[in-house]
């Protein structure tokens, strides 16, 4: 089981409680909207998402690094949230959903894509084709 959580303590103790095997995730966006106030500019959240999105060690050590070279107060700020709950390259394996981010209609209109577009009978015949 993965649970997207707020910053509440309390709530995590809790469903840890009832749901001792839950997986406790991080939303990237949410995140991000918590240090973008310290620092604006898109390097930042590119390399960010980058590091959010990485499949391996060494992009999200390079992407960590840029944002170190950038603003080494929010890389400080990143390393105390553990990575298994914010970075797709250290999510348990278990879990067969690798999205960063808790918005499921957002990961729903990425996964459609370009088929949202189109006339009904394609998109239905496109969305079966996916699955």
């Amino acid at each position: 089981m993965r649970i997207y959580r707020a910053r509440k303590k309390r709530l995590v103790e809790i469903i840890n409680e009832v749901v001792p095997n839950a997986v406790n995730r991080r939303c990237r966006r949410h995140i991000y909207a918590n240090f973008r106030g310290q620092v604006v500019g898109a390097a930042l959240k590119r390399h960010f998402k980058q590091a959010a999105r990485s499949y391996n060690d060494a992009s999200f050590n390079f992407a960590l690094h840029k944002i170190k070279e950038l603003k080494p107060a929010t890389y400080d700020w990143l390393l105390k949230i553990p990575a298994e709950m914010w970075s797709r390259h250290a999510f348990d394996e278990r879990l067969k959903n690798d999205h960063v981010t808790n918005n499921i209609l957002g990961s729903f209109n990425h996964w459609v894509g370009d088929l949202r577009s189109k006339p009904v009978f394609i998109l239905v015949d496109g969305l079966v084709y996916r699955l």
